[in-house]
């Protein structure tokens, strides 16, 4: 008996939804009137303020920190000294590295001028002695042969010995060896003088300024690393963020200022392609602040010549003038864009839009009676897409509940979008 009733009361539960659901007789339905470009709202997009210019500063050698001149939130010039490091290893650095410089300057212009002079004129001296030892020679050697040509004469007709003519004969062969000698000798020594005077002096020049400049280069890092003990502000603006305690070590990974320049403000959003092609560079947004009661105008900076390959969507930047400071970096913002409008173009909602075998859709109303009515679509704008035939202005479709609806079917309108 339990289980009758229950069934029963399934029954009169189901008749009961069923009556309600049809109200007059009809399916309840949401619907929207046709609308025209000119009645479509403009796109809105999200995005968090950022900071125009921001500039991350982090030492460039690690030292121990003395100083901290500033903190989070104040203002700061553009040359201020924001932190200063212990000097004392550079100190030392710079110290041996000028005393370098002093010893290779030193070297390099007696290579250049005392050594080189020294050296070359020393070798000429022996160049010069050793042509004079050829002509000795030479001279030694003429008065040989001319001795021994004479005694070989008197030889030949009697009036000599053989004896003294082989002493002139040794003493020819010795002269001539004496001035072959000295010819060697003079050789060698021009050999010695242009070798060191196209190579040797040459070289030691070029290694002595080698070494200079070398010894020159560590002087200017040691200064460099020397102004590099204070970390400076090369912007003027606020600062926004700083890791650094007075006695710790400083380093590139631990210690670091951010400094922002609040005088402008950058907003970042990403837009669809259909919104993107109505914007321009140079175009005035409305902003609207969700911390500030005040509404803003910011200027188009830029916008992505390619989408992104995640999203499919293309980021657009926007500058914001603060010149009151009441704009802060992470603040979230809205920016509304306003589409061009055309009058003569209709839209309806995408739901409203049925897809079957290829062929679109959608359901007109008629005296509370719906009409199947096939349609062609144009491009899409902010949930609404174009119908470039099969509908006119004063037309009303079906939105919600379409799935419900036959054709020449009643309906019950519940709800109409505006």
């Amino acid at each position: 008996m339990k289980r009758i009733i229950a069934v029963l009361l399934s029954v009169l539960l189901l008749l009961s939804l069923a009556s309600c659901g049809g109200g007059k007789g009809g399916v309840n339905v949401t619907v929207s009137k046709v609308k025209t470009d000119s009645t479509l709202d403009g796109a809105s997009y999200n995005a968090y303020l950022q900071a125009a210019t921001e500039v991350t500063m982090v030492p460039k050698v690690m030292a121990t920190i003395n100083e901290v001149r500033f903190a989070v939130g104040d203002s700061v010039k553009q040359g201020d000294v924001l932190i200063v490091l212990d000097q004392t290893d550079v100190l030392n650095q710079m110290n041996q590295a000028q005393a370098a410089y002093g010893v290779a300057k030193i070297n390099y212009e007696n290579a250049k001028g005392g050594s080189a002079s020294s050296t070359r004129l020393k070798l000429q001296q022996a160049v010069d002695s050793a042509r004079i030892g050829v002509d000795s020679a030479t001279v030694a050697f003429n008065t040989a042969q001319s001795n021994y040509d004479k005694i070989s004469y008197l030889v030949s007709i009697g009036e000599e010995s053989n004896f003294n003519l082989q002493q002139a004969e040794n003493s020819l062969n010795t002269a001539r060896n004496a001035l072959e000698n000295a010819k060697n000798a003079l050789k060698a020594a021009q050999d010695t003088y242009q070798l060191s005077d196209s190579t040797l002096i040459p070289e030691s020049i070029a290694v002595a300024s080698k070494q200079l400049d070398s010894a020159k280069a560590s002087v200017s890092t040691a200064q460099s690393a020397l102004n590099n003990t204070k970390l400076t502000a090369p912007i003027s603006g606020v600062i926004a963020e700083i890791q650094a305690t007075k006695g710790e070590m400083a380093s590139a990974q631990s210690t670091k200022v951010t400094i922002i320049d609040p005088s402008s403000m950058d907003l970042v959003v990403s837009v669809t392609g259909s919104d993107m092609l109505s914007l321009q560079s140079g175009m005035q947004v409305p902003i609207l602040v969700t911390d500030l009661p005040n509404p803003y105008t910011g200027t188009v900076l830029s916008i992505s010549p390619s989408a992104d390959a995640t999203s499919g969507l293309f980021d657009v930047k926007i500058k914001l003038e603060n010149p009151d400071g009441s704009l802060r970096a992470g603040m979230l913002a809205t920016a509304q864009f306003s589409n061009p409008s055309d009058s003569s173009k209709l839209y309806v909602p995408q739901q409203s839009v049925v897809e079957e075998n290829g062929t679109y859709y959608v359901y007109k109303i008629t005296d509370n009676k719906t009409e199947k009515v096939t349609v062609t679509l144009g491009a899409t704008k902010n949930l609404y897409v174009e119908i470039q035939s099969g509908l006119t202005m004063e037309d009303i479709v079906v939105v919600d509940g379409i799935d419900k609806v036959t054709e020449n079917a009643s309906v019950n309108i519940i709800k109409s979008i505006e």
